[in-house]
């Protein structure tokens, strides 16, 4: 089972982990069933861990036409980067993903995406389309200069402290679009149909005999999805 921070019912008794609700490192958790969303049999548990985050990388599909942008800049290599750079291929549109992690901007040339290191990428006011999801202050006025003038820029990440001067926006008038949560059912559909691979994200499985090891590995900032197979 997924469970859905979208649902109406769910939105004034917390989110899972974030708002109210634990975390789910637990031997039992309630959860609202307008919030479940069963897995088909068949689909990897390895590849239904990502529903979520992949649910809300297709929210941008839903918010701008990638298609006819002119070309998007994803900018951020962790989880979120690396699936928005993967269905903003699936639909065909030029996508260059620009990360600080030499090994994991790997996992996404494996899947056919352009990438670049930030320290190499010259931005150049040309993109239609530039996706944040780095979750940092910078991502954004990286991606302020790298949208053309009246592009638009979807922002994913949440981040507190300090921002950018935010007069280019309005002098080149720049759209800005939060961008939160996703469809879950199209995101379970795109795992099982292999539309969106998800299979090089994996860094590391471990039993939950392991599971301090595991807590440690997801510290890494090289590596992008740690698992805990409770069943081992």
């Amino acid at each position: 089972m997924c469970t859905s921070g979208l649902s109406n019912h769910c939105r004034d008794r917390g989110v899972v982990g974030i708002d109210r609700r634990d975390g789910v490192f637990a031997e039992f958790v309630a959860i609202p069933t307008a919030n479940l969303h069963a897995i088909p049999q068949g689909l990897d548990d390895a590849a239904a861990v990502f529903v979520e985050p992949l649910a809300a990388a297709m929210q941008v599909l839903r918010q701008v036409k990638v298609e006819s942008s002119g070309g998007v800049v994803v900018i951020g290599d962790g989880r979120l980067g690396q699936l928005v750079a993967r269905v903003v291929k699936s639909v065909g549109a030029k996508c260059l993903l620009v990360g600080r992690h030499a090994g994991k901007l790997e996992a996404a040339e494996k899947q056919g995406i352009e990438t670049v290191l930030a320290e190499q990428f010259i931005p150049a006011a040309k993109a239609g389309v530039v996706v944040d999801a780095s979750g940092a202050a910078g991502g954004l006025e990286l991606a302020m200069r790298t949208v053309r003038p009246r592009g638009t820029i979807i922002l994913k990440s949440t981040f507190t402290g300090g921002g950018p001067n935010p007069a280019p926006l309005v002098i080149n008038e720049v759209t800005v679009v939060g961008s939160r949560c996703g469809p879950f059912p199209e995101a379970i559909a795109a795992l099982v149909s292999g539309k969106v691979d998800v299979s090089s994200l994996v860094s590391g499985r471990f039993p939950l005999s392991k599971a301090l090891e595991a807590l440690e590995a997801a510290g890494n900032r090289d590596n992008i999805k740690v698992l805990i197979d409770v069943q081992r």
